[in-house]
């Protein structure tokens, strides 16, 4: 999932979708999500998104046709390189992300919030038994 920002939502998308190959991409039931979201409709603290007071979850869904989990992965030239481009997205990871990150890159996403972040895992969870895998800190 990604949140563009209203002001670049337009470009990205279309950029996206003009370099999308649907049956590699998608595969045989995958969809793109493009749900809008106010910025003021959002209370979580550390959920970073773009400062456009309207944003876009923007997420290209894989499904593929088998349990083959190397059917799961998606093409790495989508999404997440045109956004990593400068054109006003955020990704939100989530647990099953096709795109690990490393522990630079959730430096970088979470910006100035990380040391709220950092503090608030030594404090709640010291002995780091909380979201395994993640390879945040």
């Amino acid at each position: 999932m990604t949140f563009i920002g209203d002001s670049q939502v337009e470009s990205v998308v279309n950029a996206e979708l003009d370099a999308l190959n649907p049956a590699i991409d998608l595969g045989p039931f995958g969809q793109v999500a493009l749900v809008p979201i106010r910025r003021s409709a959002i209370s979580s603290p550390l959920l970073r998104m773009p400062a456009d007071d309207l944003c876009y979850a923007f997420n290209l869904v894989r499904i593929p046709a088998t349990s083959d989990a190397s059917e799961a992965e998606p093409a790495r030239g989508c999404q997440q390189g045109h956004l990593r481009a400068g054109q006003g997205g955020r990704r939100h990871p989530v647990p099953v992300s096709a795109f690990p990150m490393s522990k630079g890159e959730w430096r970088d996403h979470f910006g100035l919030a990380f040391g709220q972040l950092d503090a608030a895992k030594r404090r709640y969870d010291p002995d780091e038994v909380l979201t395994p895998g993640y390879e945040i800190f």
